[in-house]
């Protein structure tokens, strides 16, 4: 079970360095490029390749424009509905965008088509918990993630939180 988490970690390094590159200086050279390839009608294959798309997507995530990357990313869905890191990356930005009831569908098919099943169920569980204030159904999804970590202190931590708010309510 480590390099699954070992490989989401090297994963959000990478995205975070991108993401400096991109507030140091990177980001014209990134809304050049994309300036140009959404406005040159010669360009029009490309947004259909979702190669590109993908590369778009990504480097707008990686830039924090959610609402653009989400629209990419609903795109990049209707290419491929069987990628789970397009549904993941779509709740995610729905997240950001404050649409957190809206993120949970996507969330939920992320982890359905098996992509980051413990980070698609620990963002649901922090969504019901910290989010839709309802931490039964938090607890039916921190659950989810420990039997796929039992060890996760992250997740058990959340889980005392509510036990501990739970005892709380009820004295």
């Amino acid at each position: 079970m480590k390099a699954p988490r070992n490989r989401f970690w090297l994963i959000v390094t990478s995205l975070m360095v991108l993401t400096v590159q991109c507030r140091t200086g990177h980001k014209e050279q990134v809304e050049e490029k994309q300036n140009l390839i959404e406005s040159d009608s010669s360009h029009s294959t490309l947004n259909t390749d979702s190669s590109m798309i993908k590369t778009m997507a990504n480097i707008l995530f990686q830039t924090n424009e959610y609402q653009k990357a989400l629209e990419k990313y609903n795109r990049l869905i209707e290419l491929d509905s069987l990628n789970g890191q397009f549904y993941f990356r779509k709740a995610y930005c729905l997240v950001q965008l404050n649409r957190h009831s809206e993120s949970v569908k996507y969330y939920l098919k992320a982890a359905d088509l098996g992509f980051e099943r413990f980070e698609s169920f620990r963002s649901l569980g922090i969504t019901y918990s910290f989010v839709i204030k309802n931490d039964k159904q938090a607890v039916i999804y921190f659950k989810k993630c420990l039997e796929i970590d039992p060890n996760s202190e992250e997740v058990k931590k959340f889980l005392r939180e509510i036990q501990k708010a739970s005892d709380n309510k009820s004295l």
